[in-house]
């Protein structure tokens, strides 16, 4: 109630006693009701029950008017946090006080959605309205209920969580994503350790690459996660030691839809253990379902770890979803604008379509509490269904999406709905909204086995989402009913949300072990609030009857639980004996039944401890199981003539022989530390005592190796010599394996081919992946110019003289031509091909006018004046690729660092020529080694030889063109030259304070150079090159 609202409207009279305003059945309070004009009426609504009402307006002369379903009563919500990321997936922790969610890439996000935290705070107690606002006490800009944040390394973005709250630990398993835009591109799985006193302090304990494109749903429990890795299909991880994940099994299927949620189903007598799971094209951005449900799309599937065959698919169906839940033996599944799909999994070989709700929009996810189903409507909300008969399902109550919040993800807890998704603004929201229908979320004893309790009493109590001891009438609609239809005697007491049942002496007295006794509770259950003058107004009602079968046994109950297996590994097609551990398990052994992959189990023995009797060890026989992978161990124990079950997730794994396939790389340097992916069968990690796998590279132990798999691993080599090993492998079972000639490892580079054109001496190379073409530079002159001359014909002797100081000669041409840069064709990597490239000298007029320069003639004065004294060859040191917008059109380039000749631009789009476009020189006595480009900025290294004989020495009578090693020539500089009109570059100088003669990097916005340089220089008698 108390919500203003204005009606208009004609021949509204009188004055405001005269007036009377009912909501549904509900009178509005006559000083609520405000006569504002002849036409318009303003109301403050009376409280009223959730849901749509007539609104009727009666005056004293008898008139009225209805407006039909004119006014909803809809929920208050409780609270509306916001935050950063965005929500995947979300889930409650046993206690209902955290909420953790998957927030993509802000990683792992936890709630506190407790309202009593802040409402009940002794010492500052928030307003329960505070709850839907921001609450900043600390005044760091951040909604306070955000207890804490956990990121993913590596840009991984969480899309699905888990938690694991056994063996003292407190850990949430998260599935994650990279992404390339709106694409997955790689999966891990990741385990996430938090402190239990203080949970800000987390640590990731570890991660698992998974081969996909993503992973999200996931279930957890015990030794194994299950999970749904997108392109990768349905995966099994062992998650027995939380140090040494891998993954246990995989199940692709057909249609190769990407696989988004899994779930197991109970345990069943002489079954194996089962698994239901959906997919379907998604968009991450919008967190939507986009696979259309057409004959032979797929969806969803149930599979089974069969004993014989492995994991295994049973069965589908054509319904594309991004969720599935199972309860009993129906699955609710979310699938978009299908709507909710019920599914009759009875029969897991012939699934049934039983119902549909395809009425309320796009269904983004769905969950289940007790008889009600919640859906996630987006923009619309969340809409719960009373799936009391899942044949009939039947559209309830709405919550509306808070303040144009869009629901994505929704989560049930036993009194409210969590949904999560984005507002207005673009963030993150988690909103709490109390339950809008009246439901019985639980009943005790959940195992379904009616024993008695301290007292000596046969009770079942019904736990209800809201108060049910304001209205008497109550107590008549519960009832305990015997095998034979007949009522059981018993008695009825209701304690705020719960109704006690308790059978009377004499009605257990007439019942035996084994009897069947059902809970009837009849429609029309109301939770209430009192009004004035004693009257009350129904706020809920259940609406449908509710039915909850036990088995009689009459005993104090004895809990089952399962603590260890050991050995939990056998290999396969061996038959072996185990010890099982646990409490509560019977000394005889014609009350214990065990079994593995739903095959029953042999029996051996049963030791009971003398100092804890309710601690026993069980020895029994496993057979042969032909199928490796990991295994349920189901228990099933008599008690006091009532079987009753127990399970304990993944307690055993069947291992294959171990078997290498293939490595890749299959070379690396004889120094070691190469990674390398080993596939084959039967791997395993091991446990903290020993190794699951001993691998030898030759004589050489390896002891990194990483398991992902059984399958797959992934070693890093010792060091080792040259030339091929075999790789040998050992498992814990003394199987052996070996990759041996060309499949095994070679240290070393294996040469696949070789090219060397003339006057080609590559230092440097870089490969165009669109073209398969490799360029390179041309290298150095001395390298490339012992031969005779091309001009003349002749060459001369040169001195030289090494770093080192030790003297040679060699035939140098100083006319002879050198390559700026080479291209080679290398698609077929066993023959490249030599194509082409560009060279120093020049041809056509110029390279005349260079001759006539070079060697005197008539004209040697004109050609100086028309094509200058530049130096007439060069190195080629370095090659710098880039892709440039020239002229509005992106053309491909390449910048040379060519010595004496500067920086050169070549022409890459035609890779057979690589036409000159131009250069620029520093002056003959500079030299360029090295030179990198980022936008219209190039940067090149600069340095002047030095170590010239003395300047100050006579020049010979006859000079003499010779040749000797320049000392070092300094840290030298970096030049900048702008390139924004490619055809007119511009330098700009030296960089200031920035020296490196030999070397330049550039990583993002920063730059680095270093190194000295040296090179040989030409002297009097000749050009300096």
């Amino acid at each position: 109630g108390t919500g203003r609202i204005f009606f208009w409207g004609e021949g509204v009279g009188g004055n405001n006693t005269e007036i009377q305003v009912y909501f549904g059945d509900v009178l509005a309070p006559q000083d609520s009701v405000k006569l504002l004009d002849p036409t318009t009426l303003e109301v403050i609504t009376p409280p009223g029950s959730i849901g749509q009402v007539d609104v009727t307006v009666n005056l004293a002369d008898g008139q009225s008017g209805t407006l039909a379903a004119a006014y909803d009563y809809q929920q208050p919500i409780q609270a509306n946090i916001s935050g950063e990321g965005r929500i995947h997936d979300m889930v409650l922790d046993p206690t209902g006080t955290w909420a953790i969610a998957a927030a993509g890439s802000e990683g792992v996000v936890i709630y506190n959605v407790a309202a009593s935290t802040y409402t009940g705070d002794q010492t500052n107690p928030l307003n329960p309205d505070d709850l839907r606002q921001l609450i900043d006490l600390d005044r760091n800009g951040r909604d306070d209920r955000i207890e804490t944040t956990v990121a993913l390394p590596n840009g991984y973005q969480a899309l699905g969580v888990a938690t694991y709250f056994e063996d003292g630990a407190d850990r949430v398993f998260v599935t994650a994503a990279t992404f390339s835009g709106a694409d997955p591109v790689s999966a891990k799985l990741f385990i996430i350790s938090f402190d239990s006193i203080d949970i800000t302090n987390s640590t990731i304990v570890n991660s698992l690459e998974l081969p996909a494109d993503f992973s999200r749903g996931i279930e957890v429990r015990n030794n194994k996660a299950v999970i749904a890795m997108g392109d990768g299909g349905l995966g099994i991880v062992d998650a027995y030691l939380h140090s040494k994940l891998y993954l246990a099994n995989e199940l692709a299927v057909e249609e190769n839809l990407p696989l988004l949620d899994v779930t197991q189903l109970p345990a069943k007598t002489a079954t194996p253990d089962q698994y239901a799971f959906v997919g379907g094209a998604y968009d991450f951005d919008m967190l939507k379902l986009v696979q259309p449900e057409y004959v032979g799309s797929g969806g969803f599937y149930l599979a089974e770890m069969n004993p014989d065959a492995g994991l295994t698919l049973l069965s589908q169906l054509d319904i594309p979803a991004s969720r599935v839940v199972v309860q009993g033996q129906y699955a609710y599944l979310a699938a978009g604008m299908g709507g909710m799909v019920i599914v009759d999994i009875s029969d897991v070989r012939a699934p049934q379509i039983v119902s549909r709700i395809s009425d309320v929009g796009h269904v983004y996810d769905v969950d289940v509490s007790g008889h009600i189903a919640y859906l996630a409507l987006g923009d619309k909300g969340i809409v719960t269904v009373d799936i009391t008969n899942p044949e009939l399902p039947i559209v309830s109550a709405g919550m509306e999406a808070y303040a144009g919040n869009h629901i994505d993800v929704v989560v049930a807890s036993a009194y409210s709905a969590l949904g999560s998704g984005t507002q207005v603004n673009g963030q993150s929201v988690v909103q709490v909204i109390p339950d809008v229908v009246l439901k019985i979320f639980r009943v005790d004893p959940q195992n379904g086995i009616l024993d008695t309790d301290v007292d000596g009493n046969v009770k079942v109590r019904v736990r209800f989402n809201k108060a049910i001891d304001l209205y008497d009438a109550n107590l008549n609609l519960f009832r305990l009913v015997g095998a034979q239809g007949s009522n059981l005697s018993s008695n009825v007491v209701i304690v705020n949300n719960d109704a006690i049942v308790t059978l009377n002496p004499s009605a257990v007295s007439s019942l035996a072990v084994g009897d069947q006794v059902t809970l009837e509770v009849d429609a029309g259950v109301q939770s209430v609030k009192p009004l004035q003058n004693d009257e009350l107004i129904s706020l809920y009602t259940l609406a449908q009857g509710q039915r909850f079968d036990f088995t009689y046994r009459g005993i104090r109950p004895d809990e089952i639980i399962l603590e260890a297996l050991v050995p939990r590994r056998v290999p396969v097609n061996t038959s072996a004996i185990l010890t099982l551990s646990g409490l509560g398990l019977p000394a005889e052994i014609e009350n214990l039944r065990i079994q593995v992959g739903g095959i029953y189990t042999e029996l051996e023995s049963i030791t009971v401890s003398d100092d804890e009797s309710r601690t026993a060890i069980v020895e029994f026989s496993v057979p042969a199981i032909a199928a490796a992978g990991q295994y349920d161990v189901v228990v099933e124990v008599n008690q006091s003539g009532v079987w009753q079950q127990a399970v304990l997730a993944g307690a055993l794994v069947v291992d294959e022989p171990i078997r290498f396939d293939a490595i890749s790389p299959k070379w690396g340097p004889i120094s070691g530390g190469t990674v390398v992916d080993v596939s084959g069968i039967g791997f395993e990690p091991g446990n903290t005592v020993m190794d699951g796998l001993s691998i030898q590279i030759g004589s050489l132990p390896v002891r990194e190796i990483e398991v992902l798999s059984t399958t797959r691993l992934r070693l890093v080599t010792p060091r080792g010599s040259s030339g091929k090993a075999t790789l040998y492998g050992e498992d814990r079972y003394g199987n052996e394996t070996q990759l041996s000639g060309d499949d095994g490892f070679g240290y070393g580079l294996k040469r696949l081919a070789q090219v060397r054109p003339d006057l080609v001496q590559p230092t440097d190379v870089w490969i165009d992946q669109e073209t398969g073409v490799a360029l390179t530079n041309g290298g150095f002159i001395l390298d490339g110019s012992a031969q005779v001359g091309l001009v003349q014909g002749q060459g001369e002797l040169f001195e030289t003289i090494d770093q080192d100081g030790n003297s040679g000669s060699k035939l140098v041409d100083s006319t002879a031509d050198t390559v700026r840069a080479a291209s080679f064709d290398i698609q077929d990597p066993n023959q490249p091909l030599y194509v082409g490239g560009n060279w120093f000298q020049p041809s056509g007029d110029e390279a005349r006018a260079t001759s006539q320069l070079l060697y005197g003639g008539d004209t040697g004065a004109d050609a100086f004046a028309q094509f200058g004294m530049a130096t007439y060859t060069g190195d080629s040191v370095r090659i710098w690729p880039q892709v440039e917008l020239e002229e509005g059109v992106w053309r491909k380039r390449l910048y040379v660092a060519s010595g004496a000749r500067g920086v050169g631009r070549l022409n890459l789009d035609e890779q057979n020529g690589l036409q000159f476009i131009n250069e620029v020189n520093f002056g003959q006595d500079q030299v360029v080694a090295d030179v990198v480009k980022q936008g219209h900025s190039l940067y090149a290294t600069r340095y002047q030889p030095g170590g010239l004989r003395d300047p100050q020495a006579q020049e010979p009578e006859e000079p003499k063109c010779d040749i000797v090693a320049a000392n070092n020539g300094g840290a030298g500089s970096v030049e900048l030259l702008n390139y924004i009109d490619p055809f007119d570059p511009v330098s700009f100088g030296q960089l200031d304070n920035m020296k490196g003669a030999a070397t330049l990097h550039v990583d993002g916005e920063w730059l680095f150079s270093g190194g000295f340089a040296a090179g040989m220089v030409s002297t009097y008698g000749c050009l300096q090159f």
